[in-house]
């Protein structure tokens, strides 16, 4: 959020929202901050273990709108400032750097295919796309947050349909993300931020389902969010609960269970 001071507003009463589509020059920040620790029971090949995993990683990026065709944003360039991730359990440590780490992506619609190039416009390598497919599983996708965001708001007001399409983006339809089971979402407050209005929500939300073969998986999540009302995307949002996945594979089987905590900020 680009504001200096934050002025609460009176939201008992509906407070109008303006809302704008991206632009080409448009810029975004976004830290994403995430802390998972699991405790795993596990059996292999007939033999038990047991281990206690503490992972903690950090994503910095800058988001560039190169090109917009109307409402869609066709063309972004993505500069990975940081890209780490740290693991710590009772059989050994790593610190482990992400290829994208310090590198420049374009990511574009092309023929109604995404495509993706590295700065010097040529593919980049499979370990490197794979990460930024997962990345950009969303793009050009048109602004459904926006759309799913209401044209007034007041504090004690349900936004559960925005908290369905968030979970959704967050999911983005892909396999290994379970299916939504809850979502939702009320402002608790309104607040002017150098003359962007800022509404704070409380958010719930729950995912469960086939992860992949032979795993499933099970996320709660409930926390707050402060979302920057003309583009409908959180400017800052720290959400956390129970996580429990279940292996039933040939040669594995077992529990792992534990806590997620997910924080982002971004600026603009």
């Amino acid at each position: 959020s680009a504001a200096t001071s934050a002025s609460p507003l009176d939201a008992t009463a509906a407070i109008p929202v303006t809302k704008r589509f991206s632009l080409v020059g448009d810029k975004e920040t976004r830290i994403k901050e995430k802390s998972l620790a699991l405790k795993l029971d596990l059996k292999s090949g007939g033999t038990a273990s047991q281990e206690d995993t503490a992972e903690q990683s950090t994503v910095e990026k800058i988001s560039e709108v190169v090109a917009v065709e109307g409402e869609l944003v066709t063309k972004i360039k993505v500069e990975y400032r940081r890209h780490l991730a740290k693991r710590r359990s009772n059989r050994g440590n790593s610190d482990e750097k992400s290829p994208l780490d310090g590198k420049t992506y374009f990511v574009e619609l092309k023929d109604k295919q995404v495509v993706i190039t590295g700065a010097d416009g040529k593919p980049p390598p499979a370990r490197e796309l794979d990460e930024l497919k997962e990345d950009h599983k969303n793009f050009a996708k048109g602004p459904r947050l926006l759309k799913a965001f209401p044209d007034s708001v007041k504090v004690g007001d349900s936004l559960d349909e925005f908290a369905k399409v968030f979970s959704e983006a967050a999911a983005g339809g892909a396999e290994g993300q379970g299916d939504i089971k809850k979502a939702v979402a009320k402002v608790t407050g309104v607040r002017d931020e150098g003359g962007v209005r800022i509404v704070t929500i409380s958010i719930d939300i729950g995912m469960e389902g086939k992860l992949r073969a032979g795993m499933e998986g099970k996320v709660s999540l409930s926390g707050t969010m402060d979302i920057r009302a003309d583009r409908c995307w959180p400017v800052a949002s720290k959400v956390s609960g129970p996580v429990e996945f279940t292996f039933a594979g040939k040669g594995l089987s077992g529990t792992a269970k534990g806590t997620l905590t997910e924080s982002t900020t971004a600026t603009y």
